[in-house]
């Protein structure tokens, strides 16, 4: 008998275990069951910081629905995404739990899911245009004025929305123009041995005669 949703979303959320990409099937707006699963997770990775934002359970349907709204349209994939991401978010962030629309950008896919540098990484790559992505080209290329004509603060500003938005673009399935990279030089191929000899012996002869020239002109020039 097949496994009921609730309980394989509840699975999704409780469990560390990545899910396998046939579960991904994507997601209606959130159900409260799935918001409470959710909610349970933060409570024990964040404590008083995230329960302290629901008092009561009035504020706790109110801030339940804003979830269930931002969530919607999620995935189960996605939604193991943003859990697996978010140790290393509160950390980064003294252990404040993400809102909504931040929980919902740590489910999103990143740059690394698109084979895509970090933005520090890009960014030194745009200013020597020596691209590893398409995508940092295209960012480039959207905010090449801010490169000739201001400072590197604004500049790496620009390209840093610019690169917000080719990662958006990417999460829609975008096709970036293909980088087009100059073909090495062929270099002649070396002469076989024999042939280097030869080559050896050829030159030491021009020079065995320059020398008896230059000496005969010598010899001549002191008589």
């Amino acid at each position: 008998m097949p496994e009921p949703i609730q309980s394989v979303t509840s699975r999704v959320l409780l469990d560390s275990t990545p899910t396998s990409a046939a579960t991904n099937r994507r997601a209606e707006p959130q159900s409260q069951q799935t918001i409470g699963d959710l909610f349970t997770r933060l409570g024990a990775e964040c404590g008083h910081k995230f329960t302290s934002t629901m008092p009561d359970q009035r504020s706790r349907r109110a801030v339940s629905a804003v979830w269930a709204e931002r969530l919607s349209g999620l995935g189960f994939d996605d939604l193991q995404r943003g859990i697996d991401r978010l140790p290393r978010y509160l950390r980064a962030h003294n252990w404040w739990p993400p809102g909504a629309a931040e929980f919902r950008e740590l489910c999103l896919p990143g740059y690394a899911d698109f084979g895509m540098p970090p933005l520090d990484e890009a960014y030194a790559e745009a200013t020597k245009r020596e691209y590893s992505h398409p995508a940092v080209a295209w960012a480039r290329g959207r905010c090449q004025h801010a490169f000739d004509q201001m400072n590197a603060t604004e500049a790496r500003r620009r390209f840093a929305r610019e690169y917000d938005a080719a990662l958006i673009k990417a999460r829609e399935g975008f096709e970036f123009p293909k980088l087009h990279k100059a073909l090495p030089q062929k270099q002649p191929p070396a002469p076989p041995a024999e042939r280097q000899r030869e080559l050896a012996a050829e030159m030491r002869r021009r020079l065995a005669t320059e020398r008896f020239d230059l000496a005969q002109e010598e010899s001549h020039g002191s008589t």
